[in-house]
């Protein structure tokens, strides 16, 4: 079969990359206002021309930048919308050991107004050094509601998440339209609350705090089809699910028997969602750059509707690359679920995020 010229491809990866040690310094330095904001900028796009160019490199035909502009994977749309705002999550990230860590999370202190780009700006320069396809990664909607529940809405101003969600979804379009208008083809939706509704320990959590998960699961899933609602032809739309990482701790385990025929069934995306089963990670270190190789489960039963990012072939066809994941996977056990966020090295992030 040809190869397809448009997005989802056979092999792609997430988004978020490690940021290199450069990167980290400058964060630091700027943090500690020892780096100008305009210096700061030169690192960052520095940064980003080279982890475009080692995805072209190892064949990729979508690229991203890395998530190398944001603090974590929602960070920018706090800068971006008046009314929201941080607070700390009503859930923790924990590991066998029972070792837990608190995390803040978005909140809604006021009615909703777009202020600023979103994305935008992140699109433009990435398109403007990018020789393949761009990528442009969201927060799903859930982001801003899950974390805290209704209690995130509480002074607000909005009675209840329904009517948050229709403020919220039109910032979405109008997000999602302007990038179109720059030429961006492909967006992904990172969606977590939804794998976290599979656990059944989370669930409970959840009915303890007064909330009930299934309602939640089909909340979730109207908010995504109303944020991509009416969206620009030619732009395609999928949807990432995590469980979520902060150095080799997570937020949920199990199947996703209880959420998979509504989810894959009910969100009306252009393609479908990557699943990750949660088992191992493999983060590979080369030419100054990082590239992760995640390695996930696709559930047999919506492998027809998925586009494989597994492993991605294009790195898995490297010899380098080849060798080195060897030596990393003889390290894990089978039940590692280790996975290094985008934000573990961040001297910008106060606090994890979930993702």
């Amino acid at each position: 079969m040809p190869a397809s010229a448009t997005p989802p491809f056979r092999a792609d990866h997430i988004g978020s990359l490690l940021r290199p040690k450069d990167l980290t310094q400058a964060y630091r330095a700027r943090n500690e206002g020892k780096m100008s904001e305009a210096e700061f900028r030169k690192a960052q796009d520095k940064a980003v021309r080279a982890i475009v160019a080692l995805q072209e490199k190892l064949g990729f035909k979508v690229v991203t930048d890395g998530e190398f502009r944001r603090a974590s994977y929602w960070s920018h749309w706090i800068d971006a919308v008046d009314g929201l705002s941080v607070g700390e999550s009503l859930f923790k990230f924990h590991d066998e050991r029972g070792t837990e860590q608190t995390f803040i999370c978005p909140v809604c202190k006021g009615r909703l107004e777009k202020v600023a780009p979103i994305s935008t700006a992140e699109f433009k320069f990435l398109k403007s050094v990018a020789k393949g396809e761009p990528k442009i990664t969201m927060p799903s909607p859930s982001t801003f509601h899950f974390w805290r529940g209704d209690r995130g809405l509480q002074g607000s101003g909005y009675a209840s998440a329904a009517a948050f969600y229709d403020d919220l979804s039109a910032i979405y379009r109008r997000e999602i339209a302007d990038l179109a208008a720059l030429g961006c083809r492909y967006v992904q939706l990172d969606e977590v609350a939804v794998a976290i509704l599979c656990d059944p320990a989370a669930r409970e959590k959840v009915k303890a705090a007064g909330e009930d998960p299934d309602r939640l699961v089909d909340l979730y899933i109207g908010a995504i089809n109303e944020a991509v609602k009416n969206r620009p032809a030619g732009v395609t739309v999928g949807v990432h699910v995590c469980r979520g990482n902060y150095k080799g701790m997570y937020l949920s385990e199990g199947g996703y028997d209880s959420v998979a025929e509504r989810f894959f069934g009910g969100t009306k995306l252009t393609t479908t969602a990557s699943v990750e089963s949660g088992l191992r990670t493999t983060g590979i270190i080369r030419n100054q750059g990082a590239i992760m190789t995640n390695i996930r489960g696709i559930m047999s039963d919506c492998a027809s509707r998925m586009s494989l990012t597994a492993a991605p072939m294009a790195i898995m066809s490297d010899p380098i690359v080849k060798n080195a994941i060897k030596k990393k996977m003889s390290k894990y056990s089978s039940n590692d679920r280790s996975r290094r966020p985008n934000n573990e090295n961040a001297a910008s992030t106060a606090s994890p995020t979930p993702r």
